[in-house]
């Protein structure tokens, strides 16, 4: 799993005293949720009100206080995994289980489920700076806690990715961060980005080709560049390169695949598949079938389709 690779890792360059990774503790910090939210409270970082989540009096308390809907998470997983919205008291100790069963470290957290424009940041960092950004839209389809596409450019101002550039320039400088990646989920709201993940690592689904395609930049060979202690990126802002949406094809039931069709509208630039026709989908809500970028000819197509690229592809089921 992603969370338990990026530490270890970081683990292993510490013992070996490798450069490109940021201490364990460091990593911990950023990676776990808890520990990432506590750091945050403390240093004026905009995220969400939470707490560690135990089946107390405390925890149903906070809870309480704080006011339903809340969400209940394990602490270390991505892609939306163990992950329930609760709207009472009643379903706290459900989600709770259904958290500690799949968290490696059996902890979990409770916090204030907030809506508005979801976004991701992704940046490369030399000598805690910024030199590189790249800020996209995130589009969901039948789970609501994982991302399904990402969109570029972002529908957002550019006061809003300068914001993102404050606030990691500020995590750096507070933890020592090392050089190369760093990735942030964030929700907008009010004018304001409320980060809710940060990690050092490339989100999946072949994200980094998204940002190579929209920006000519070289962003997976500076990764690797950072892992291995070289960084070499000097600052770079890139004008966008065109409006492209990577989008997972997932189907909408459990069964057998028995073909796709794509509208013949959608400019598909790729087509990356990893199960075919005659494939059983036993998780619909998590399996992905292939991932597609797709082209729009502007911004306004482009927001348009985003939400609802759905209805231009068919997974037919048996």
């Amino acid at each position: 799993e992603k969370v338990k690779s990026i530490l270890a890792a970081d683990d292993v360059a510490e013992i070996l005293n490798l450069g490109g990774h940021d201490p364990l503790v460091v990593c911990e910090t950023l990676h776990h949720k808890d520990k990432f939210r506590s750091f945050a409270l403390d240093h004026d970082i905009p995220t969400v009100p939470a707490t560690s989540l135990k089946p107390s009096k405390g925890s149903l308390s906070w809870a309480e206080n704080v006011g339903f809907p809340l969400l209940v998470k394990p602490v270390d997983m991505t892609g939306g995994k163990g992950i329930s919205k609760v709207n009472n008291i009643e379903e706290v100790n459900y989600a709770y289980k259904k958290a500690v069963q799949i968290s490696h470290s059996k902890k979990v957290l409770i916090e204030k489920f907030i809506e508005g424009s979801n976004h991701g940041f992704s940046a490369i960092l030399k000598n805690k700076k910024v030199v590189f950004a790249f800020t996209d839209n995130e589009h969901y389809y039948l789970n609501p806690f994982m991302v399904s596409a990402a969109s570029t450019p972002t529908f957002l101002k550019d006061i809003a990715q300068n914001k993102l550039i404050q606030l990691t320039e500020k995590i750096a400088n507070i933890l020592s961060l090392v050089d190369g990646i760093i990735h942030i989920q964030y929700i907008y709201r009010d004018g304001e980005p409320i980060i809710i993940e940060i990690c050092r690592r490339p989100p999946g689904d072949l994200y980094v080709t998204l940002v190579e395609m929209a920006t000519n930049f070289s962003y997976s060979m500076e990764i690797v560049k950072g892992f291995a202690g070289v960084t070499s990126a000097e600052k770079f802002f890139p004008k966008q390169n065109g409006f492209f949406i990577r989008h997972c094809v997932m189907a909408p039931k459990n069964g057998i695949i028995r073909n796709i069709h794509y509208d013949k509208s959608l400019n598909i630039k790729e087509n990356f598949k990893i199960i075919h026709e005659g494939s059983v989908i036993s998780d619909y809500l998590a399996q992905k079938i292939s991932i597609i970028f797709v082209e729009f000819n502007s911004l306004k197509e482009l927001k348009d389709k985003a939400d609802n690229l759905n209805s231009f592809i068919t997974v037919v089921m048996c």
